[in-house]
């Protein structure tokens, strides 16, 4: 595996239910989202969110760095697997990047939304977002007002959208 390695959305979707198979029991919720999620002909990696149940992260972490690849030889094909409080990368079995991304309840739909992207898409919500004096924050929240002293509670990507004025978008129309 390489960065410029590659796959169809279904090989994406098959290797998002290995994962989901090995880990979904200690998630209260796990989605696919970007480009798997949008259903591009091409993906480069997996973005995958998730709601770890509480206790299981030490689980969740074991099963998937057990996926990872030892350097073999150096392995510098395959980036060493990188484990943060928000964010975790890491190979499975050598063929794919996944990238997880942790939230909880209060913060899944804006995560949920954003990494299913596109960047472009993103772009245009938070340019969206600053033009009515909000901001759409990365952390997963949605601010009434740019100082972040005022949450809007959002239960759903719908819910995001409709706060910016817009009807939901499929996330396949969600390129520009």
């Amino acid at each position: 595996m390489t960065k410029e390695s590659s796959f169809s959305c279904a090989q994406g979707m098959l290797y998002y239910m290995a994962v989901k198979i090995a880990i979904g029991q200690y998630c209260e919720r796990i989605e696919i989202a970007g480009s798997v999620r949008r259903k591009q002909a091409t993906c480069h990696d997996l973005d995958i969110v998730i709601i770890p149940k509480p206790d299981c992260m030490d689980r969740i972490k074991n099963l998937c760095l057990s996926h990872h690849p030892p350097a073999l030889f150096g392995g510098a094909d395959i980036p060493d697997p990188k484990w943060g409080e928000k964010l975790a990368s890491f190979s499975w079995d050598g063929y794919v990047q996944v990238d997880l991304y942790f939230c909880d309840i209060t913060t899944f739909p804006v995560i949920y939304l954003i990494r299913t992207g596109s960047k472009e898409h993103n772009i245009k919500l938070t340019t969206l977002a600053k033009s009515k004096g909000m901001l759409l924050a990365a952390e997963g929240y949605l601010y009434a007002d740019r100082l972040k002293q005022r949450t809007i509670h959002v239960n759903s990507e719908a819910d995001v959208l409709y706060a910016l004025g817009l009807a939901y978008i499929e996330p396949e129309k969600r390129e520009a």
